[in-house]
């Protein structure tokens, strides 16, 4: 529970927040619960580790004191990933009503 927490507070590294649980870590449990489940449910479980996720690494981001250029492509990711996220969200919802 402790790294949970130290994560959350955006205490872990950028390096180790940002690739291994905001890019590899999401797209096994994205891949597995697709295959596993229906699309609502897998919202209902893969939508909390995604803001905890995101919030660790936007924290993360915030505390590097590496080259500049590493915490603004983060951040740029996570909008642009969310964006994208949105849009498709909306759309299947949309397809869904009609």
């Amino acid at each position: 529970m402790n790294f949970i927490k130290k994560f959350w507070e955006g205490n872990v590294s950028m390096v180790i927040s940002f690739w291994v649980f905001n890019v590899l870590i999401e797209q096994i449990i994205i891949g597995l619960l697709a295959i596993i489940f229906a699309f609502p449910l897998m919202l209902f479980m893969w939508v909390p580790y995604k803001i905890w996720a995101v919030v660790g690494v936007w924290r993360s981001a915030a505390k590097y004191k590496g080259k500049p250029i590493w915490p603004g492509l983060a951040k740029i990711y996570i909008v642009v990933t969310l964006g994208f996220f949105t849009l498709r969200f909306g759309r299947n919802i949309i397809y869904s009503l009609i």
